[in-house]
């Protein structure tokens, strides 16, 4: 079995999902703040504010429809420098074109050797919580 190594261990705190420091920057300016991962998502995206303050005019992007759980947005695709964690990429984000970017919350347990993915709402009452 192959050995996995990290340079970088953080541990987030919030309870509701992961939670990391960013550092977007575009054009010589930088916008500092934290995102939530969504380790299902076909694309990165933030909202509309953190483009504004780097100086991105939003709508010049590529323009894209992102399907969720509650419907959908726009968003427009721009390069940008993306740094998370000290590790800076060059990256293709999407920014929503107006917000709050209307997602949803579930709760997913995924068996993929068995191929069986569950799935309810977040709020959902289980069987143990009754």
């Amino acid at each position: 079995m192959p050995k996995l190594s990290f340079r970088i261990e953080y541990q987030y705190k919030d309870e509701r999902g992961i939670l990391l420091p960013v550092a977007l920057r575009y054009a010589g300016r930088e916008s500092n703040f934290f995102a939530r991962v969504d380790t299902g998502a076909s694309f990165c995206v933030f909202q509309r504010l953190h483009a504004e303050t780097v100086g991105i005019a939003v709508e010049s992007g590529i323009r894209i429809r992102i399907s969720t759980v509650t419907g959908g947005f726009l968003a427009y695709a721009h390069r940008v420098a993306l740094s998370v964690l000290g590790i800076e990429v060059e990256a293709t984000v999407c920014f929503a074109e107006d917000p709050p970017i209307p997602l949803g919350r579930l709760r997913i347990g995924l068996v993929h050797h068995d191929r069986w993915l569950y799935v309810s709402h977040y709020d959902d009452v289980t069987d143990d919580e009754r």
